[in-house]
């Protein structure tokens, strides 16, 4: 299993989230990238707070989509909000392409979840407006040809986007 290190939380204000997270006694990293914060306190994971879906100076998506049709979760019991949809895949092909450069099967699984929910023209227009629609493309070709490995039939980006790659998963 995945233990991460981390809590990436979006937040609309960073220097607001920044002080309530301060005033409960987290003390922040230092860090270069001025769309997000970093901030730990013993007992707890690495919250890094961002207010963009921005590595260093490239940007995956508008604001406008992320914060549009926001959803709300429970996560560990304690409800909260989430991107809509649209803005919540942008965020982890973006993370996938750009961060880990791996596709984590419990990302894979919940990118899954949302896609037939999806709005793929809004989406690829987001990835060719910001300037990555090659590993976009890349990666729904590589979800689509996964989907078809797993499930053995095309997943529900296909219609939409028909790129497939050839895939193929051994298990031990």
């Amino acid at each position: 299993p995945y233990i991460t290190h981390d809590i990436d939380v979006l937040v609309e204000n960073l220097r607001w989230a920044k002080e309530l997270f301060e005033k409960e006694g987290f003390m922040l990293l230092p860090n270069l990238d001025k769309h997000k914060l970093s901030l730990v306190q013993k007992g707890f994971l690495e919250i890094e707070l961002h207010e963009d879906v921005c590595w260093g100076s490239l940007r995956f998506v508008d604001k406008e989509v992320l914060w549009s049709n926001i959803r709300e979760k429970e996560v560990a019991g304690v409800k909260t909000c989430v991107p809509g949809v649209e803005g919540d895949i942008l965020t982890y092909l973006a993370h996938m392409n750009f961060q880990q450069y791996q596709i984590l099967l419990g990302d894979l699984l919940y990118v899954y979840t949302l896609l037939s929910k999806a709005d793929w023209k809004l989406i690829e227009r987001q990835a060719t407006k910001h300037q990555w629609l090659l590993p976009f493309r890349d990666t729904v070709a590589i979800l689509n040809g996964l989907h078809s490995e797993l499930y053995g039939e095309p997943g529900p980006i296909h219609d939409c986007l028909p790129l497939c790659a050839k895939v193929h998963v051994n298990f031990p």
